[in-house]
């Protein structure tokens, strides 16, 4: 599988477990068990836990194929991607000084992929 695939299948699993982590802490049916570190679990903490444990088998194989550096610089696009979804699925506020830092992020994001010749095509 091409690398940036991989890495946009891991930015996709991160940020959705980040939403039902998120979206799980906020409700209070549905409780499976009450955990003794003080916070209780339900079906969306246990999705999101799972939805990390996935993303990291993905990451496994995205640094079979990528230089650390390079796949972990990658990784910044969940600071593009979270923001984005909070926004329409949260429906979290967002100010424009926010918005302007996640356009920097993106601009970096993109000059470290052009800065890689044959990014593209490393290992499939």
């Amino acid at each position: 599988m091409k690398p940036l695939l991989l890495v946009l299948i891991y930015v996709s699993l991160t940020a959705t477990g980040h939403l039902l982590l998120k979206y799980g802490a906020i409700q209070q049916p549905q409780v499976i068990n009450k955990v003794n570190v003080g916070f209780t679990v339900n079906l969306f903490i246990v999705l999101g836990i799972l939805s990390w444990v996935s993303a990291t088998f993905v990451w496994i194989k995205v640094l079979e194929q990528l230089p650390l550096h390079l796949a972990y610089s990658l990784t910044s696009i969940n600071y593009i991607l979270l923001p984005i979804l909070a926004v329409f699925i949260l429906k979290e506020p967002i100010t424009s000084m926010h918005w302007i830092g996640i356009s920097l992020i993106a601009v970096g994001v993109w000059l470290i992929l052009s800065g890689q010749p044959n990014w593209l095509n490393l290992k499939s």
